[in-house]
């Protein structure tokens, strides 16, 4: 069942600077980042896997920024968290899915050397393995392919 509240600007700004904090202390605290996000407990075999999506998603932004300056890992940790409060209940496909919407935009291979696209593509799909159902796992590629803008796309 769906939530009926929506973010208010306020809170909106709030969840932002919040994560914004945590992700600007080295090491980042993980476990802080992943509290701030997710208003309920996880399990600990679904944080564990959720700690790998962000060690990747980590090491492929590096300093990366938006262009407002924001760190580029900023957003989709917090499009993942307003996913996860608009949801009383959410599956692990749709956090990856959130997490992840902006792969075939943000990390590609043009941005890296060859060895360090190689080292992410290895991280990436040893993450995807663990998925259990060979369905999701496709099922996932799908969605982030799709939610992929073209560069002839407008976000219109």
């Amino acid at each position: 069942m769906q939530n009926t509240s929506f973010f208010s600007i306020t809170e909106f700004t709030t969840l932002s600077l919040r994560l914004n904090l945590l992700l600007s202390v080295k090491p980042v605290d993980w476990r802080s980042v992943l509290s701030c996000m997710f208003s309920r407990q996880l399990s600990s075999d679904v944080e564990d896997f959720l700690f790998g999506v962000l060690h990747y998603l980590e090491d492929s932004y590096g300093d990366q920024k938006r262009k407002l300056g924001t760190p580029a890992i900023l957003h989709p940790i917090r499009s993942t968290a307003i996913l996860a409060k608009a949801h009383d209940s959410i599956n692990i496909l749709d956090i990856l899915t959130s997490l992840l919407h902006d792969k075939d935009e943000d990390i590609l291979s043009n941005g890296y050397s060859s060895d360090r696209w190689s080292v992410l593509e290895d991280c990436f799909s040893k993450l995807v393995n663990k998925i259990d159902s060979r369905d999701e796992k496709w099922f996932l590629n799908e969605r982030i392919h799709f939610l992929a803008r073209q560069n002839e796309e407008s976000y219109n």
